[in-house]
C-alpha cells in the first residue's frame, strides 16, 4: 500500500478570510456536479452560519473556483440546521440536480439549475438524519437519494416523473449498532449500479452496501474493520485512481487526520488502497490548522479537459477553521497534491508576501518560461517538475536575482505534470503544465 502525503506548496501562508466567510461559517455540506447544465462541474456548499447555498465555478484554466458569474446564493435562513448536499441527475434530463436535507424541519429541498423545484418532507418518525448522497443505486441510469441516519438506517427516495417530485421507497436498518456520521455513493463493484458507503463509529468500520431493486432491500457488500477509533468525519466516492472502470471511496478519520481510499480488490475484499494526510498546513504563526474538525468533502472531475485521457476524479475540503475552500488531487502510490486554496467569498488564491510566480505557456511542448511575479522574492531559488506519479523529471536551482527562468520541456512525454517553486524569500508555489 502507498502512502501519500498531501505537500502544502504555500505552508507558509495563514490562509484566514477575513468576512463573513471566515472562522464562523459552519460549513456543513459539498457537492459537486454540472448544475447549470453546461457540460461543465459547478461547486456546490452549504452553511449554518447563515444558512444558505452557495454555487460556485470550477476555472480549470488557472485551477481556481470562484463565485458563479451571477454571484448566486440560494437564502434559506440562520436556524436551519442542515444535513448536507448532493449532486445527481434524478430526472433524466439535462444537468445534475442540486438536493439539499435538513433536521429543522425535516424536508428535503431540490433546486434545477439554482432554483428550488420542489421540496418532500423526511419520513415521519426519522429525527436523526446524519447524511444524504445521490447514485444510481437500481441501475436505471438516473440518480435516487439516499438519506442516512446516525443509528444505521437508510432510507431511499425515487423520482416519479409523473408527480415530478422524490417518492419514498424504503426505510432499512442496515447497522444494529450505528454512530453514522456519514453517507455517500460510488460504482465500487463495477456493475450498472452504484453502491452506498456508511462510515460506522461506533465500530470503526466502513460499509458498503448494494441495494436489489426488485427486493427493495440493501445487502452488505464488504466491509473494513479499522484499529482503533477513528472517528469518521465525512466520506465520498468516485475515481480515484484511474486504474479501471470501478470508483473507490474515500473516508476522513479525525482521530489521524488522514484521507483512506479503498477498493475492493480482485478477491472482493474492501481495502485501503491509498492514505493521505490532511492535517496542515502549519500557519504563519505556527499554529497548526486542521482540516477535519466538520469535514465537509466532495468529489467530481473537475479537471475534466486536462485529463481526458484518464480521468480522475478530485476532492474539495471546506474548513470551518478558516473558511477557505481546499481542491486536491491524488497521485496513487505517491501524494496528494494540493491543486488550490480558494477563499470561497473572492475565489481568490492566497499569496503571502513575495510569493507569485507565472507559468506560460500552457499548454506547452519544447520550452516554458517560468517568472517570479514579485521583486520581494529576490527571485526563482528552485524548479521541481513531478510527472502524475510523483516522481521528478526536471529540477534546477537558480542564483539569487533570476526573476525568469526557460526550462526545456521537449523530452517530456504528453501528460499533465506539477511544476513546484520556490523563491529566494522561501514562498513556494505550485503550477499544473500540460504537455501536449
Amino acid at each position: 500500500m502507498g502512502v501519500a502525503n498531501c505537500l502544502y506548496y504555500q505552508d507558509e501562508l495563514d490562509p484566514i478570510v477575513v468576512g463573513e466567510h471566515g472562522m464562523a461559517s459552519e460549513w456543513r455540506g459539498a457537492a459537486i456536479g454540472d448544475l447549470d447544465a453546461d457540460g461543465e462541474p459547478e461547486i456546490a456548499a452549504v452553511r449554518d452560519f447563515d444558512g444558505d447555498i452557495y454555487l460556485y465555478d470550477w476555472l480549470e484554466q488557472n485551477e481556481q473556483c470562484s463565485m458563479t458569474s451571477n454571484g448566486q446564493t440560494i437564502p434559506f435562513g440562520s436556524a436551519s440546521d442542515w444535513i448536507g448536499l448532493a449532486a445527481g441527475d434524478i430526472d433524466g434530463q439535462l444537468g445534475d440536480e442540486l438536493i439539499a436535507a435538513r433536521n429543522y424541519d425535516h424536508t428535503i429541498f431540490v433546486f434545477n439549475w439554482g432554483t428550488q423545484w420542489f421540496s418532500v418532507p423526511i419520513s415521519t418518525g426519522i429525527v436523526n438524519v446524519s447524511g444524504i448522497a445521490a447514485g444510481d443505486i437500481n441501475g436505471d441510469g438516473d440518480s435516487e437519494v439516499v438519506l442516512s441516519t446516525y443509528n444505521g438506517a437508510l432510507m431511499v427516495y425515487d423520482f416519479d416523473p409523473n408527480q415530478q417530485v422524490l417518492v419514498h421507497q424504503i426505510t432499512q436498518q442496515v447497522i444494529t449498532s450505528g454512530d453514522v456520521p456519514c453517507i455517500a455513493t460510488a460504482n465500487m463493484a463495477g456493475t450498472a449500479a452504484d453502491e452506498v458507503i456508511l462510515a460506522n463509529n461506533a465500530d470503526n468500520t466502513v460499509r458498503v452496501y448494494a441495494y436489489d431493486q426488485q427486493q427493495l432491500a440493501f445487502g452488505l457488500l464488504g466491509s473494513y474493520n479499522a484499529c482503533g477509533p477513528m472517528n469518521w468525519r465525512g466520506a465520498a466516492g468516485g475515481q480515484f485512481d484511474s486504474g479501471n472502470a470501478r470508483e473507490e471511496c474515500v473516508v476522513v478519520s479525525y482521530a489521524d487526520g488522514d484521507l483512506y481510499f479503498l477498493e475492493f480488490n480482485s478477491q472482493g475484499q474492501l481495502i485501503v488502497f491509498d492514505r493521505a494526510n490532511l492535517m496542515g498546513p502549519i500557519t504563519s504563526n505556527g499554529n497548526l490548522v486542521s482540516a477535519l474538525r466538520h469535514s465537509v468533502i466532495a468529489s467530481g472531475d473537475l479537471t475534466w479537459r486536462s485529463d481526458a485521457c484518464c480521468p480522475m476524479d478530485e476532492l474539495i475540503n471546506y474548513r470551518n477553521e478558516d473558511g477557505w475552500c481546499y481542491a486536491y488531487e491524488l497521485r496513487t502510490g505517491a501524494r496528494c497534491i494540493p491543486m488550490v486554496e480558494c477563499d470561497v467569498k473572492s475565489g481568490q488564491v492566497p499569496e503571502a508576501d513575495g510569493a507569485g510566480v507565472r507559468l506560460y505557456p500552457n499548454p506547452a511542448t519544447a520550452q516554458v518560461f517560468l517568472e517570479a511575479l514579485d521583486d520581494r522574492s529576490n527571485g526563482i531559488q528552485e524548479i521541481i517538475c513531478l510527472d502524475n506519479l510523483g516522481r521528478v523529471v526536471l529540477s534546477g536551482r537558480y542564483p539569487v536575482g533570476s526573476m525568469r527562468i526557460v526550462l526545456g520541456t521537449g523530452k517530456l512525454s504528453i501528460g499533465v505534470y506539477a511544476v513546484r517553486t520556490t523563491t529566494w524569500s522561501g514562498s513556494q508555489s505550485q503550477e499544473r503544465l500540460i504537455i501536449e
